[in-house]
């Protein structure tokens, strides 16, 4: 898991994030809809409206875009 998490930290490092929420979702039910193992990790800035939330709150409100 370590070297996951590094992996994913070195591609998301670009854009600057200020933190990072990492989640995993387990059976149908915990919200998997492909049946393997990944991990997510999102990249998460202080001046978005949630900042400092879970993920669960991130899905109320109207989604951040951020340029490429």
């Amino acid at each position: 898991m370590p070297e996951m998490l590094a992996l994913a930290k070195s591609h998301l490092s670009p854009l600057k994030p200020d933190g990072f929420t990492i989640g995993w979702n387990v059976g149908a039910v915990g919200g998997q809809h492909v049946f393997h193992t990944h991990l997510h990790v999102i990249a998460r800035f202080a001046d978005e409206p949630n900042a400092g939330k879970g993920i669960r709150f991130m899905h109320r409100q109207a989604p951040v875009g951020r340029p490429d």
